[in-house]
């Protein structure tokens, strides 16, 4: 059987090298991971691919809902160029209109960026036309969407995953949300091959009396027993 392919959400170089130490088969770049994830500086693209990692890299130019104004827009754009001259592999973006996803804001993007891997990130679990919009970004070329099923947790909507991955197979899934070890092969039984998963546990280094002084980094023990997870899976 196929491995499953296991990307880990990286905020901190820490994170980044905790992943190229497991051979880790794709990151995606991020910050404020307490905020949903916002997109990461271009100073951390260029750092995070020294460790010559697939990089995928969150476009999100603030926290909140996922509408956007035509001014942030152009924002996300220039975000997308400059952290694809920062040498990423690809782009993780979203957007909504009217309850489901932003089709014209995309179509620019795929436009823009014709060669550059895209996905779509949970903004489609927002979407009230979930399977119409995943079969329009497969006619927009779109190779992955990030995905919970339209749950908190990704788990829990297995069987939704794994019928949306069948129905649409020229796109992959991206579980996300909430996966753990522990609930990871339900996803696997279900046919989703791609886990999203961050490892994250919080870290602290020196006491701060004015200043929150923890912050989240991807656990290498974590992500070492979901490589155990997915690698026992795939030995069935």
């Amino acid at each position: 059987m196929h491995r499953p392919l296991l990307e880990i959400c990286c905020a901190n170089l820490q994170s980044c090298e905790n992943a190229a130490l497991l051979n880790i088969e794709r990151i995606e770049l991020c910050s404020a991971l307490e905020l949903g994830g916002l997109s990461p500086s271009v100073a951390f693209t260029k750092q995070a691919k020294k460790l010559k990692l697939n990089t995928m890299v969150l476009i999100r130019p603030r926290s909140g809902e996922f509408y956007f104004s035509p001014k942030e827009k152009e924002l996300m754009i220039s975000e997308m160029e400059e952290h694809l001259m920062a040498g990423c592999d690809g782009l993780v973006v979203g957007a909504l209109n009217e309850r489901r996803l932003d089709l014209d804001f995309l179509s620019t993007i795929r436009n823009a960026f014709p060669n550059t891997e895209l996905c779509v990130h949970r903004a489609i679990d927002e979407s009230d036309h979930y399977e119409e919009d995943l079969q329009a970004l497969v006619d927009l070329r779109f190779e992955r969407v990030l995905s919970s099923g339209k749950e908190k947790e990704a788990w829990k909507a297995s069987a939704f995953l794994g019928e949306m991955q069948l129905r649409h197979p020229q796109i992959k899934i991206l579980a996300g949300g909430g996966v753990r070890p522990k609930n990871a092969i339900h996803l696997l039984n279900a046919g989703i091959q791609e886990l999203h998963f961050s490892a994250s546990k919080s870290a602290t280094h020196h006491h701060q009396h004015l200043f929150e002084g923890h912050y989240k980094v991807s656990d290498s023990s974590l992500i070492a027993e979901m490589q155990e997870v997915m690698e026992n899976y795939s030995k069935r």
